[in-house]
């Protein structure tokens, strides 16, 4: 089994997280959520998140689908 940690900084994000494993079938396969507020990302891992939404906001269709993602985790980490 593969662990992946995911450091988000609302609850709105966990909200969203949860809704894309929702879409994309995989909350039968997530053992469960760990909360934590120790969130240690350096600028510059701020700063390409931020740009990144930046983008997402211009440009809505420029983002993956839940089936396309779906189709990418399982081509890369086979589950």
């Amino acid at each position: 089994m593969k662990k992946f940690t995911f450091k988000l900084e609302s609850d709105k994000d966990a909200e969203l997280l949860k809704q894309l494993l929702d879409a994309a079938e995989f909350e039968s396969k997530v053992e469960g959520f760990v909360e934590t507020d120790d969130v240690d990302f350096t600028e510059a891992e701020m700063n390409m998140l931020k740009e990144r939404e930046a983008h997402y906001q211009k440009n809505p269709s420029s983002a993956t689908n839940a089936a396309e993602l779906e189709a990418k985790l399982k081509n890369k980490y086979g589950f």
